[in-house]
């Protein structure tokens, strides 16, 4: 009996310490600020319709070296895919989406609602029109190095309300870095 007791015990306390490394704070980049010539994008997206997460990981090291880290997790299983690409040029199309200057989802809200008037004939109603996705939310942070800049921000389904209001800016931007991992390197498909 004691033997079951601990075998539940371990296997309860290695889903404790998966689950504080995937889904604790990604403190990953502060950390690694004060290191010399340290730049990183870290791209987590998380699946609302299954139990799936994906994170995307872009380091340059001491060196000048690139890498990208994809990962790929479910909540049935551990590590499903690991890839580690190199492109120098990668880092300058993430930086011409302007994504690090970019405010988060929820300053930007008022952005997807449309106001609408009728005339129920004892005055003029006003009525809110709002525009509502299921699907993924995808969180970035991104450091870089030349002008100290740390941002960190989460966007609801960017690709469907850029469809929906091309006129938004920001999930304008947002839908073109996640495009360049999928149509490049088929990540976040």
């Amino acid at each position: 009996m004691k033997a079951i007791y601990f075998t539940l015990a371990l296997l309860l306390s290695i889903n404790i310490c998966n689950a504080k490394i995937f889904y604790g704070n990604n403190d990953s980049i502060k950390k690694s600020v004060n290191k010399p010539s340290f730049t990183a994008l870290t791209i987590t997206r998380i699946s609302h319709t299954g139990n799936k997460k994906e994170q995307l990981k872009m380091t340059k090291n001491e060196n000048g070296d690139w890498n990208v880290d994809y990962i790929t997790f479910q909540n049935d299983q551990k590590m499903i895919n690991l890839e580690t690409l190199q492109n120098d040029n990668l880092w300058f199309e993430v930086l011409k989406t302007k994504v690090h200057y970019l405010p988060d989802w929820k300053d930007i809200q008022y952005k997807f609602s449309t106001f609408l008037e009728a005339d129920l004939g004892n005055g003029t109603e006003l009525f809110e029109d709002r525009f509502f996705v299921l699907g993924e939310s995808y969180e970035i942070e991104i450091w870089t190095d030349k002008d100290q800049k740390y941002n960190k921000i989460s966007y609801t389904s960017p690709e469907s309300y850029y469809k929906k209001f091309p006129e938004v800016d920001e999930t304008k931007a947002v839908a073109i870095l996640i495009g360049i991992f999928k149509d490049q390197y088929q990540i976040f498909e």
